[in-house]
């Protein structure tokens, strides 16, 4: 909602709106803007002379706001229905997944504007080099990263998708894998046949929905089993562990080698769809791969936040078992000795009793973790569903790790105040404010 907002002020429409009371990094850049936004969502928020009403799908339509634009007779519209029409009016190029949307997203936006191409953007969270989550450009291209839940994808028409990887989340809108991998087969069969996919071939689900589809495909790969055109074939590190070196195949078997700022097999494997989306895109792997070493991630994507005695501080938007293996194994590559410490906040009560296994095996492996109180969304209803976050320590510790429960981040700073040993790496993770810790560690 924030990067429409941005696109929508940036275009010279006026633009207020309102929000709840929650503090997040998104407030400063509607600040920035100077967006007003109204705190609560009280009907008096909404102006007679408004010409639409443009609403969040975490909210439903007895929200005040849309309430009184019913009244009132101005049309309201969901953002995955407004997206869509600015989104279809140009070359849509849409990246969607499970994992990775955000960063590669931004990737490919930075490589087209690095290259002069202006292109418009929406990225699900800030992208350091911006100090934004969106661009307003002035060519035909708009990156855009699209967000299946709800099946938002159904408004949609791509030209060229970047399929990361399908692997079953939101648990509270799809009933089972069955529901969830159909609503990406329906989305990739949206794509006209002068169309391209990009996906991953070393993923199973991806592989497999891409032979569904008529159209254009460009495939990479992590695995040498699987022949991909673009394909990962080692990586390593500088002296300073300042970059990932990786070196893959392209075309033809041409070899090249690309230098990113953030780390991690995953991290390769978005750098190497934003190259061959480039390549696409009439951009050469060289070029691509020049623009890439000075993108700076984006906001809660291993972050750094700082440093408290000796203990290095990161924050990491990972809310998904996989999500957290895939975090917690990049941060024991760049830092092989130190003692990785997890602070974890599980996002929605739906995702982790239905993922409940696979939380307890991917946490069970981190030298030390701490588990918060559940964070659920504006969605559901506390107490229905029944799963705490006790329930998950005492899982880890039967399974062999070390586990501790802290009510509030209150209760975690000062532990982590108290604990804090030097050669310690803290990592906070989850989808929900818990990076607001680090605040508080350090005060």
């Amino acid at each position: 909602m924030t990067a429409l907002a941005e696109i929508l002020t940036d275009s010279g429409i006026h633009v207020s709106g309102s929000d709840s009371q929650d503090v997040f990094f998104t407030d400063e850049q509607l600040k920035n803007k100077k967006i007003q936004v109204y705190e609560n969502f009280l009907s008096s928020n909404l102006k007679p002379d408004c010409d639409l009403v443009v609403y969040s799908t975490a909210y439903n339509q007895d929200n005040p706001i849309i309430q009184k634009a019913l009244t009132l007779k101005i049309p309201s519209i969901n953002y995955a229905e407004f997206i869509a029409q600015l989104f279809n009016r140009k070359h849509g190029i849409a990246v969607c997944g499970t994992h990775g949307k955000t960063t590669t997203t931004g990737m490919i936006a930075h490589i087209l504007a690095k290259a002069g191409l202006s292109p418009t953007a929406i990225v699900g969270s800030r992208v350091n080099n911006w100090k934004t989550s969106s661009l307003t450009g002035s060519s035909d291209f708009f990156v855009l990263e699209a967000d299946e839940y709800q099946n938002k994808f159904q408004y949609l028409k791509p030209k060229l998708v970047i399929l990361t990887n399908v692997d079953y989340d939101h648990p509270d809108f799809f009933k089972n894998q069955e529901h969830y991998q159909q609503t990406f087969l329906n989305f990739l069969k949206s794509i006209p046949k002068k169309g391209y996919l990009i996906y991953n071939k070393s993923d199973k689900v991806s592989y497999t929905l891409s032979k569904k589809i008529n159209c254009q495909k460009v495939s990479f790969s992590y695995n040498w089993k699987q022949s991909a055109i673009y394909q990962v074939k080692s990586r390593t590190t500088n002296q300073t562990k300042t970059l990932q070196v990786i070196k893959f195949k392209g075309p033809d078997q041409q070899n090249f080698t690309l230098k990113i700022r953030l780390f991690g097999r995953h991290n390769a494997l978005n750098a190497l769809a934003a190259i061959a989306a480039a390549k696409v895109l009439k951009i050469d792997e060289q070029t691509a791969c020049s623009y890439l070493i000075s993108f700076k991630s984006s906001q809660r994507r291993f972050q750094y936040m700082g440093i408290f005695k000796d203990t290095k501080l990161f924050d990491d938007y990972a809310h998904h078992p996989n999500e957290i293996m895939a975090t917690y194994e990049s941060a024991r590559e760049r830092f092989p000795e130190q003692e990785i410490i997890v602070a974890f906040h599980p996002h929605t009560f739906t995702r982790t009793k239905s993922l409940f296994q696979e939380f307890v095996h991917a946490l069970s492996g981190i030298d030390q973790v701490y588990i918060i109180d559940i964070y659920g969304s504006a969605r559901e209803k506390p107490g229905k569903i029944k799963v705490h976050s006790q329930d998950l320590v005492n899982a880890i510790n039967r399974n062999n790790g070390q586990a501790y429960y802290c009510k509030n981040m209150q209760k975690l700073a000062q532990k982590v105040r108290k604990k804090s040993k030097p050669n310690q790496i803290f990592i906070t993770m989850g989808a929900g404010d818990i990076w607001k810790v680090h605040a508080m560690i350090k005060k």
